[in-house]
């Protein structure tokens, strides 16, 4: 269950990027190992929906 959530969440993100990214650009998507688990970022030039 938790492998199948998590994979739809990071399709999601990932889609969102590409969706709303100006064409030929750069989407940057980086995991970093933490302490208790793992940061993940995603870079793009997209509008900012924060």
């Amino acid at each position: 269950m938790i492998t199948r959530r998590c994979t739809e969440f990071f399709s999601n993100l990932i889609n969102n990027a590409v969706r709303h990214n100006p064409e030929n650009t750069t989407i940057k998507v980086t995991m970093t190992e933490t302490g208790g688990g793992v940061e993940v970022v995603v870079a793009d030039n997209g509008p900012f929906f924060g």
